[in-house]
């Protein structure tokens, strides 16, 4: 029988690990990740398997946290992915996580996720500034309109003029 997994699960099979010790905390140093491997009963050998981190990641990762926000990376772990507030998966990764991440990065690119980021700050800030052309006008129209103005100061607006204010009101959400 052979039998693969770390340390721990090793042991848990009754199999004695201690003679990788120094070589498995050496390669986990360097970011390996140590599979253990076991032929009958016996401590065989280990292989250490290290994804190299994509370019761009450090700077993404430095301006996200200059952003305020809270990042946990999670490599290849779908349940987490499922369980993040927004869980990104590399377009280039396996079709369980992009089914189940919330943003797929199409090109497999992690500096996209600062341009997402950005684009969705700017989309909020224009749709806040949608609401305010659109709420602004009917706010001080509507009453103007509807001659809230004519017992104290005599200015009336006429329904023309009111209609050309509404249709301001509409060209400026799409200028905007």
């Amino acid at each position: 029988p052979v039998v693969l997994g770390n340390a721990r699960f090793l042991r848990e099979m009754g199999i004695d690990a201690q003679a990788a010790e120094s070589t498995l905390q050496e390669l986990e140093e360097k970011g390996e990740t140590i599979v253990l491997v076991a032929v009958e009963g016996q401590l065989a050998g280990l292989i250490g398997v290290k994804d190299p981190v994509k370019a761009g990641v450090r700077e993404t990762i430095e301006h996200l946290q200059a952003e305020g926000m809270h990042l946990i990376l999670s490599t290849g772990d779908a349940p987490a992915l499922a369980a993040a507030d927004v869980g990104i998966a590399m377009g280039t990764g396996t079709d369980v996580a992009i089914a189940t991440a919330g943003v797929t990065l199409v090109k497999g690119d992690i500096r996209a996720v600062s341009f997402a980021l950005h684009l969705g700050k700017a989309t909020l800030r224009n749709i806040r500034q949608n609401l305010f052309f659109a709420f602004g006008y009917n706010f001080l129209g509507l009453p103007v309109a509807a001659g809230v103005l004519w017992p104290v100061f005599g200015i009336l607006m006429s329904p023309m003029v009111a209609s050309v204010a509404m249709s301001f009101s509409s060209v400026s959400v799409i200028g905007n």
